[in-house]
């Protein structure tokens, strides 16, 4: 269970939601990731203090939570897809120059923080850690990104 921070609890209770979206994209692997990237769905959105950060490109973001389903033993862990509008080409140049660097996407840690625009960055909550598994590009330069959740891999090394 998600415990939000006090800032962020004050304006998700108001009755006049302005909510702000940030991905956090990390290009290396590991626990500690030190290569990350924000993509914000509002300009006004807050992100860390000398972040790169593409603003106004996150489209959409959707997903699906667990489900346990006890009475057929199944279970469906969460994924997420979000799309981000490529402006300028500027998200194609990143992802190029990374995997020519080598640093594709695949299995890279996706972040996804929500707040609003009278929060300080320190204020927003994270809502979702994944992974990414697909990338795609629509003619509309929109890049369409198909996350699992965390637990798939722990899943395998388990079993």
């Amino acid at each position: 269970m998600r415990a939000d921070n006090d800032a962020f609890n004050s304006v998700n209770q108001s009755d006049a939601k302005k909510p702000r979206y940030v991905i956090e994209i990390a290009f290396d692997a590991g626990a500690a990731p030190t290569d990350l990237y924000y993509f914000t769905s509002h300009l006004d959105a807050a992100t860390p203090s000398g972040a790169t950060v593409f603003n106004r490109v996150v489209n959409t973001i959707s997903g699906t939570s667990q489900k346990l389903d006890v009475l057929n033993a199944r279970a469906t862990i969460g994924a997420i897809s979000f799309k981000l509008q490529d402006n300028q080409h500027q998200i194609t140049d990143l992802i190029n120059t990374k995997l020519v660097a080598g640093d594709g996407l695949r299995e890279k840690r996706v972040r996804i923080y929500i707040g609003d625009p009278e929060l300080a960055w320190d204020d927003y909550q994270l809502v979702q850690t994944q992974l990414i598994q697909t990338i795609s590009i629509g003619d509309d330069g929109v890049y369409n990104f198909r996350c699992s959740d965390l637990q798939r891999v722990t899943r395998k090394d388990i079993f």
